[in-house]
C-alpha cells in the first residue's frame, strides 16, 4: 500500500491495524497509514546515525518509528587563498573575482536564521522507520502438472 496517509477500515485490514494501531492517526474503526511522501527514510537505531534533534512521533515517542527530523546543515567553514595583491578579507571585488572566476558561484551569504544548523550532521528532512523483511514459516503450495 502507498504510504500516503490514507484512512483504512480496521476490520478490512486487521493484521495491519494490529501492527500500526492509531500511530499515524484515526479512531474507532478507522486507522491511518503513515504519510511518507516527500520524506527520506532513516532506519531506527541507537548505534549509528543521529538520534538528536528529533520531533516526536504521533504516539509521543521521540526515539522510535515515526519520529522525524528537519533538514540540517552541519556547522562547517570554507577557506580560500586570496590572490596575490588582494586586500585580506572575505568581501570586496578581489574576493568576488576569485569566487566567480573559479566557481561561477555568486558571492552571497545565505540567511543564517533560515537554516537549521546541526552540530551532528548534514541531512535531508527524514522520518525514522524500521526496515523489515517479510518471512513465513509456511511455503505456498504449487500445482504440479
Amino acid at each position: 500500500m502507498l504510504c500516503d496517509g490514507s484512512a483504512l477500515n480496521s476490520s478490512e485490514y486487521p493484521e495491519l491495524f494490529s501492527a500500526l494501531g492509531y500511530l499515524y492517526g484515526g479512531s474507532g474503526d478507522t486507522f491511518n497509514l503513515p504519510d511518507l511522501q516527500g520524506q527520506f527514510l532513516r532506519g531506527v537505531g541507537t548505534t549509528s546515525g543521529s538520534v538528536e534533534e528529533r520531533t516526536k512521533a504521533p504516539n509521543g515517542d521521540s526515539n522510535g518509528v515515526g519520529s522525524t527530523q528537519k533538514d540540517a546543515l552541519q556547522t562547517h567553514q570554507h577557506t580560500y587563498n586570496e590572490p596575490t595583491g588582494a586586500t585580506p578579507g572575505d568581501k570586496g571585488p578581489a574576493f568576488a573575482a576569485v569566487i566567480n572566476s573559479y566557481t561561477g558561484i555568486p558571492t552571497s551569504e545565505s540567511n543564517p536564521s533560515s537554516i537549521n544548523v546541526s552540530q551532528y550532521e548534514t541531512r535531508p528532512s527524514n522520518t525514522f522507520i524500521y526496515y523489515l523483511i517479510k518471512y513465513t514459516y509456511k511455503l505456498p503450495s504449487y500445482k504440479q502438472e
